[in-house]
């Protein structure tokens, strides 16, 4: 009886072993080994929410390189223009400017037609919603709720407004029966995070609409896409390049690779292997954990605005 059991132990140990395996080896190859994705088979047209600056600008300035024609949708009428000149002196693409500050839903509904009458006039193959935004400092939701403005640029930019961007670019992909469009969540999307708790929310929601997307599109040959990252260095995060926090370059060139190959990722080899680590770890003490570094966060930002 012994016997029997222990081997099959070994077995389970063995099968498990062997998924660990061929997931690492699946992303070693999507990540590193993997040939380009030839994003014209979806389109001549790609537009990207958010993209003056970091993640945004970067998938951008690398879709441009691949080539794309370029739509950038942005509030900064400077940046947007800047990032105009930077791609047209640096490739062969086109690129046309959607001006729309998108946590004003008025603002955001006109982006939206312009988009749609776009997508009928063009063929618009890949849609980036990356426009974001976040806490300036993790914090109790009780102070964020003081500042209704706030509240209405979490809601409306990480959710509202890639709704109606999506709504307004998708039709014309699936009559023409292909198409990409890649939502940016979070790794917090798929954790609890107190003290990033509307944040954390509002990605959740991104993660949950793009997996229903993804099943409602897919007989119309439009791939769907989430990419869920862990920390970046950028202006929004306002952490140092590492390892564990790449630089956007560095994370979209890899984000890209994953494009039809993989339907759910963080977009980048060490993000998804820290992802599947947190996610074994406990609920009760993941909780814990991030709550004990965000108000770690917290503290220190308060202590500094006090130097100030």
């Amino acid at each position: 009886m012994d016997d029997k059991i222990e081997k099959i132990g070994y077995l389970v140990l063995g099968f498990f072993a062997l998924k660990v395996a061929s997931w690492i080896l699946s992303r070693l190859w999507v990540f590193g080994l993997a040939k380009p994705v030839d994003f014209a088979k979806f389109g001549e047209w790609a537009v990207i929410t958010g993209g003056t600056d970091g993640i945004g600008a970067e998938y951008a300035r690398q879709l441009a390189t691949a080539g794309q024609n370029i739509i950038i949708v942005g509030r900064n009428q400077l940046k947007l223009e800047a990032m105009r000149k930077e791609i047209t002196e640096s490739s062969s693409a086109t690129v046309e400017l959607v001006r729309a500050d998108l946590s004003k839903q008025d603002e955001t509904a006109k982006a939206a037609e312009t988009l749609k009458q776009m997508a009928n006039e063009k063929q618009i193959g890949v849609l980036v919603n990356n426009a974001g935004v976040s806490y300036d400092f993790p914090e109790f939701f009780h102070k964020i709720q003081n500042s209704a403005e706030k509240l209405d640029q979490l809601v409306n930019v990480n959710c509202a407004s890639m709704v109606q961007i999506t709504a307004a670019v998708i039709g014309a992909m699936s009559e023409r029966k292909t198409g990409l469009v890649v939502n940016i969540g979070s790794g917090t999307g798929d954790l609890i995070c107190p003290l990033l708790s509307l944040y954390a929310s509002s990605k959740a929601f991104v993660h949950h609409f793009t997996k229903c997307l993804r099943y409602e599109y897919e007989s119309y040959g439009v791939h769907v896409q989430l990419i869920s990252p862990h920390l970046v260095s950028s202006k929004m995060s306002k952490v140092r390049a590492g390892l564990l926090q790449p630089a956007p370059k560095k994370f979209v060139k890899s984000a890209l690779a994953s494009a039809t190959r993989l339907q759910s990722t963080c977009g980048y080899f060490f993000h998804d292997l820290q992802h599947a680590l947190v996610s074994n770890i406990p609920a009760s003490l993941q909780n814990k954990l991030l709550f004990s570094m965000h108000e770690s966060i917290r503290q220190r930002a308060y202590r500094k605005m006090k130097q100030n």
